[in-house]
């Protein structure tokens, strides 16, 4: 592992700084949160201080942040928060993910669906913008995907890389969406700004998500997510088609840059008829979307294409996968710098291979 990023060696460069510092500061009031909106769930009485914590989001600290807290402060609290969260349990979200309407009120989210979470302010400005420049700064690929006739096709609709956090036994999720067995071991372990990000979703929802997947929309018109549900036990799935993610877990979207359409729909229909549409919103940058267990179980959702757009916009889905299998170090090597795609953000890194790989052994000595 890279001491100063937290990544191993050959992976993308990460800058955390503020963000990391931002996160580990409000690990506390994070649980402070969660804990308040357990109180309202359960029609507990809630007092004013309690309720004042809840109404303070986590990125209350974002002008602390700012003001050139000094590293050696940072770390401090960071330890200080910790230790806080370590010593509480999380709250979950009840019903599988379900939101009443004292959730939403009180933090200023919308219910989505059956059971699923919109917050269209989850990450403040400071924050929002170096985790975009963190994805300015990634080696997208197109995954080669395998065709029901056993054809093989690069994947430009949505250029992706994966992080991934390893478990107890040094092994790595595997989520297959229907690219190639040669692509299963394509990423990255999470470096810090990934890691303190699922920190959260675990103090906000109880999931232990370890997977992570950024999409890249450089434009409108190619780059879009067809109609599909996320392949968890006990969704509906094709005969041979295998279910990676946990049962009853949701999925958590970030959005970021330019904003884009989500879609949750009846039906795998482009366009779905007006009757068919379950939810439709511009995702704003920032956002959280939480799509729950039960609505990817009855619905589909969407990314449709919108020739037009103008600017990047940047998915980060988070998941709780159950498949997990052997890291293939050389093998992740070998894919992780095939197929690049053109990164428009990325000036002093060519998108073809041979510029890649010249720059990460730059950085390696």
């Amino acid at each position: 592992m890279d001491a100063a990023n937290g990544a191993q060696p050959g992976a993308p460069s990460v800058e955390v700084d503020g963000f990391q510092a931002f996160l580990q500061m409000n690990a506390a009031a994070i649980v402070a949160a969660s804990r308040t909106e357990a109180s309202v769930r359960s029609g507990a009485t809630v007092n004013s201080s309690n309720a004042a914590a809840s109404s303070a989001p986590a990125r209350s600290s974002e002008a602390s942040v700012r003001s050139g807290a000094t590293a050696s402060s940072s770390n401090a609290a960071a330890s200080s928060s910790t230790t806080a969260a370590a010593s509480s349990a999380p709250a979950r979200s009840s019903a599988g993910g379900a939101a009443t309407g004292a959730d939403a009120a009180a933090s200023g989210t919308e219910s989505v669906a059956n059971a699923s979470l919109y917050t269209p302010e989850y990450l403040g400005p400071s924050e929002r913008e170096e985790l975009r420049r963190f994805c300015d700064k990634q080696p997208f690929l197109y995954y080669t995907y395998g065709l029901p006739d056993g054809g093989r096709v690069q994947l430009k609709r949505a250029p992706k890389i994966e992080y991934y956090l390893l478990d107890q036994h040094g092994k790595r999720p595997l989520y297959r969406w229907g690219q190639v067995e040669d692509s299963w071991q394509a990423g990255y372990e999470m470096p810090p700004i990934l890691r303190s990000l699922a920190e959260c979703i675990y103090q906000k929802t109880g999931e232990r998500v370890n997977h992570a997947i950024i999409i890249a929309y450089f434009h409108g018109t190619e780059q879009h997510a067809p109609p599909h549900k996320d392949k968890a036990h006990g969704v509906p799935v094709a005969p041979g088609v295998p279910t990676d993610m946990a049962r009853d877990a949701s999925f958590h979207v970030i959005s970021l840059g330019a904003t884009r359409e989500f879609m949750i729909q009846k039906s795998r229909d482009v366009p779905p008829a007006p009757a068919d549409v379950v939810w439709r919103k511009a995702l704003a940058s920032g956002s959280m979307l939480r799509v729950s267990a039960r609505d990817n179980r009855e619905y589909y959702h969407a990314v449709p294409k919108q020739p037009g757009t103008v600017g990047t916009r940047y998915s980060i889905i988070f998941r709780t996968l159950s498949t997990m299998v052997p890291v293939d170090a050389a093998q992740a090597k070998r894919i992780n710098t095939t197929n690049l795609a053109p990164n428009p953000h990325m000036r002093t890194v060519s998108s073809s291979l041979a510029g890649f790989v010249k720059v990460k052994r730059a950085r390696e000595e």
